[in-house]
């Protein structure tokens, strides 16, 4: 089994957000796909692209790789933040 927290971008109404997820999906890439790095003052990591998935996003991802998305649980105060479970099938 694997539980971990996601961000649901995809499907947000953020207008800051909105732009981006277009481009993204223009470009073939999943909508809540973001390009990124870590700094800390004259230190910074190599760009990452980091997912903030939908729960259907992320089921469609695990789907033919021996893991199902079995819950996603959004948090009570918040449309974007949840907890998602896998576990292996078979």
């Amino acid at each position: 089994m694997i539980v971990g927290q996601g961000n649901n971008r995809t499907d947000c109404d953020d207008p800051q957000h909105l732009p981006y997820n277009e481009r993204n999906l223009r470009a073939g890439r999943i909508a809540g796909q973001r390009t990124m790095r870590i700094r800390y003052r004259d230190v910074a990591t190599p760009w990452f692209h980091y997912l903030f998935l939908a729960p259907r996003e992320l089921a469609d991802l695990a789907s033919g790789t021996g893991w199902e998305l079995t819950d996603a649980s959004y948090d009570e105060n918040s449309t974007v933040d949840h907890i998602a479970t896998l576990r292996r099938v078979g």
